[in-house]
């Protein structure tokens, strides 16, 4: 039996298949079983996978109908036959030592659970590898990880992206079956990692409370963003900013104020996240998704978090007068010059100063 499972759903990406599959084949540990699931695609990347299969023994492959990347997945977890298992997307790489890093730090911390950081310029692999600097996450602490762990690029992170992805974790197969985790095929618009993880959490810390996620800085996976048919650039396309905020606040900000100890003023700060990614939606044109904003429940829940607890920033403030010329200039002031940021800034903090805590 392997000692670690890679599941890759593959779905109508011949060009960039190859680079993904020739990164998985290059690992320096070489126990591993790799599952291509292929997700009914017709540009002849089904071949390359069966080709993949045929001079590698460590390749299977699993052809079915298409039913979108959550099938996909669940299809390889399915017939994964390792304790470990891990996700890779078919157009992203495995760094060289993904593999054997991921193990190993699994060895160093055991029952806990493993993670690491992800990079958009393969530039930072020039630098060795390592597994210094581990951060460790107890189940109050999840907050804190989602505020302040972003992709990594040079001189450190590059990318304002809360890390709810499911490719550069390893799960124990065992748990994802006992406990049912599966994607949920019902999100074909994006945001299946968030709902997958969220979702695991929850799982995972019940059974385990005094389990810790340990997250390595050096960032074993690239992610390729650059691909117009990747599953990222699609739910970029399907959803609207706001759309995506409140889905996020249904499936994140809700069950870590409901279903973890996280301190109030620690998931405030991952609220501002959203506040001001619903301000920057009123630079996003007419299919931003701003219309009915201030009627959805998830942006009056929010406010009415920040004003129950008496949390002041600024981008909650604006969102407050409900005046979206107002959104648009500290958003693009902060994006600029960061003048006007601050002087509304520090108005509302003048306003609020007596009574409320600063964020």
């Amino acid at each position: 039996m392997p000692a670690v499972s890679v599941v890759v759903p593959v779905y109508n990406v011949k060009e960039l298949l190859p680079l993904c599959l020739d990164s998985i084949a290059a690992q320096t540990f070489a126990d591993f079983e790799c599952i291509l699931v292929d997700d009914g695609s017709t540009d002849g990347s089904a071949e390359v996978c069966d080709a993949y299969a045929a001079k590698d023994e460590r390749f299977r492959v699993i052809h079915k109908a298409n039913g979108g990347v959550c099938s996909a997945r669940n299809a390889g977890v399915a017939a994964a036959a390792a304790d470990y298992l891990v996700f890779c997307d078919q157009d992203d790489q495995f760094h060289p030592e993904a593999l054997a890093s991921a193990l190993e730090l699994q060895r160093m911390y055991p029952g806990d659970f493993i993670a690491w950081a992800f990079t958009q310029d393969r530039s930072v692999w020039d630098a060795p590898s390592s597994l210094d600097g581990v951060e460790s996450f107890s189940s109050a602490e999840l907050a804190r990880f989602y505020m302040g762990h972003y992709s990594c690029g040079p001189g450190g992170r590059c990318c304002n992206l809360m890390d709810t992805f499911v490719w550069n974790k390893l799960f124990p197969t065992a748990f994802l079956r006992e406990e049912g985790l599966q994607f949920d095929p019902s999100y074909k618009h994006g945001m299946e990692d968030a709902t997958f993880m969220f979702q695991f959490w929850e799982k995972f810390f019940a059974r385990y409370p005094g389990a810790l996620m340990r997250w390595c800085p050096y960032p074993f996976y690239f992610w390729n963003d650059d691909n117009a048919k990747s599953v990222t650039k699609q739910k970029d396309e399907r959803l609207s900013r706001i759309d995506r905020q409140c889905t996020l606040y249904d499936i994140a900000f809700v069950p870590l104020r409901d279903n973890f100890p996280t301190p109030p003023k620690a998931l405030a700060s991952l609220g501002l996240l959203l506040t001001r990614q619903f301000c920057l939606a009123f630079n996003d044109g007419p299919d931003a998704g701003t219309d009915g904003l201030w009627d959805r429940p998830q942006f009056i829940e929010l406010m009415e978090y920040f004003r129950t607890n008496r949390y002041y920033h600024v981008y909650p403030w604006v969102l407050s007068m409900r005046c979206k010329p107002l959104c648009r200039l500290v958003c693009n002031s902060y994006d600029r010059s960061q003048w006007w940021y601050w002087k509304l800034y520090r108005i509302g903090w003048l306003l609020h100063r007596r009574s409320w805590e600063w964020l």
